[in-house]
């Protein structure tokens, strides 16, 4: 049980698997203490929640196209916004916890005057003007003239900024809300929480609200797989359910690696290729595959670099091989690049010969995987004392809502 009275929370998240597993290991975690948790997403995670014992609010899913209903990005949101302030009114939280992309969150919780806390489910990209542009692909550099680049670099992220700004205060009008002067608008000024590996993160001087709690990992029940035999080392191939649709990262990883003294497991993730696969005989090739069955054994993963993948993959101990292909990856891309847990291959540049000269390069030097390693060995440490990243945001929520209390 929780300590003090048990609290009613409420987690909000869109239902993309990057987002919605860490939400929904945050909720497991809650109901396991004794609270009253529900869990506002997508359709497709209610029979998991459900299971968990955790109240399910389904949440609508807003094309946004130039028709009577949704016109433009703002009056989805506000659409979305209204939705969820129903529920909240109904259901009455004493806390809300919402995705960092789920801006329906932020607004209903001000709307009805909720507590709220934003979780990130990825590195914090809300950078001052002397730390490194979230993006850019940069290392962290701690000299005069590192910086001044990067306060170059932020003048023109700025302007971005201030168009966002610009687009939320539109939506914070459809919904009744007055207009906000400060940039990352939606992001909570009372607590937000990165799920995220610490060490991958640089050196700076963090808000006095924004605590790093580790990764935050879920995923769902699946049929097990069985790990090809032997005793070469063993390559994962796990492409991103959203990007690379024609599967070009798996065919030309399959392709590569065919003739390599490696044994190779991939997985299509649902989807068939564009172009029929080419693999060798030391290649296992599978519909669908759990990352928490397939990565623990594995020397390398090759994957797009999406988050929840990279942060799985290193605390599994796997060094990992990453060909970016949009948003956030590019920056996950130069994360681990900096930190010497794995090589990436940029999308326009996939080919067979590149992907596994890269895989070649990674089981060559073992720092590598002994820096994987490590950062398995400190998660698993943090885990095994009640210090993983779900326990560590579950004590920072119910620390926030017993304030919020008082």
């Amino acid at each position: 049980m929780a300590p003090g009275p048990p609290r009613r929370i409420l987690l909000v998240a869109i239902g993309e698997a990057g987002h919605a597993f860490p939400i929904i290991a945050i909720g497991r975690e809650l109901r396991a203490r004794g609270h009253d948790v529900a869990i506002h997403t997508w359709f497709r995670w209610q029979e998991h929640i459900e299971d968990a014992d955790i109240e399910f609010f389904r949440a609508p899913k807003f094309e946004v196209a130039p028709d009577e209903r949704v016109p433009n990005v703002h009056e989805a949101a506000a659409l979305a916004a209204d939705e969820l302030a129903g529920v909240v009114q109904m259901w009455r939280p004493d806390v809300i916890v919402g995705d960092v992309l789920t801006l329906s969150a932020s607004l209903a919780a001000e709307i009805c005057d909720v507590p709220y806390v934003t979780f990130v489910p990825h590195f914090w990209h809300a950078t001052s003007a002397d730390d490194v542009p979230f993006g850019s692909g940069w290392s962290p550099s701690n000299t005069a003239i590192g910086r001044s680049v990067f306060r170059f670099m932020h003048r023109f992220e700025r302007k971005g900024l201030e168009f966002g700004r610009d687009e939320l205060n539109e939506t914070r009008r459809e919904v009744g809300l007055e207009a906000i002067d400060r940039v990352h608008g939606a992001i909570s000024r009372e607590l937000v929480l990165v799920g995220t590996l610490p060490q991958l993160e640089p050196q700076r001087d963090w808000p006095a609200n924004l605590k790093v709690v580790g990764p935050v990992m879920w995923e769902p029940p699946a049929q097990s797989v069985t790990v090809p035999p032997g005793h070469d080392p063993l390559v994962v191939v796990a492409p991103s359910t959203a990007q690379d649709l024609d599967h070009t990262m798996l065919g030309a990883a399959v392709t590569g690696l065919r003739d390599r003294p490696v044994r190779v497991m991939a997985a299509k993730n649902g989807r068939e290729p564009a172009r029929e696969l080419k693999p060798g005989t030391n290649t296992t090739i599978v519909d669908w595959a759990p990352y928490s069955q397939i990565f623990p054994p594995a020397d390398v993963v090759i994957c797009h670099g999406g988050h929840g993948t990279v942060m799985r993959a290193l605390t599994s101990g796997a060094a990992v091989v990453i060909c970016p292909a949009s948003g956030d990856q590019y920056e996950n891309a130069a994360r681990v690049r900096w930190a010497g847990v794995g090589v990436a291959v940029p999308h326009r540049f996939i080919s067979s010969k590149n992907i596994a000269a890269a895989v070649d390069k990674v089981l060559a030097d073992e720092s590598y995987s002994r820096k994987a390693l490590a950062l398995a060995a400190w998660n698993a440490d943090q885990e095994s004392h009640g210090r993983g990243g779900a326990a560590v945001a579950a004590d920072a929520i119910e620390a926030h809502a017993a304030v919020q209390a008082q």
